[in-house]
């Protein structure tokens, strides 16, 4: 949220679909949410032009190491692998 107040721009890509995160994101004022995502790095694409950012000023957080969240990272700026919660 202080990233938001400051001005940033924050959204959430999840292969995954979960009335939790919908939840959560309206909690922290994030609205752009894509869930199910089958093409991670073509929605990251779609968020960035939304927004107006370019690659280079992102920073992507995975949950864990499949191929399709590694995509979308190198196609952001950073990249910060989370640990998985044990």
């Amino acid at each position: 949220m202080f990233w938001q107040r400051l001005g940033g721009k924050t959204a959430i890509i999840s292969g995954r679909t979960s009335k939790a995160v919908d939840i959560r994101a309206a909690e922290l004022g994030i609205s752009l949410v894509i869930q199910g995502s089958i093409d991670k790095r073509a929605d990251l694409g779609r968020v960035l032009k939304t927004t107006g950012c370019g690659a280079s000023e992102t920073c992507a957080i995975g949950d864990d190491c499949r191929i399709c969240d590694v995509a979308c990272e190198r196609f952001g700026g950073g990249s910060r692998p989370m640990p998985a919660p044990k």
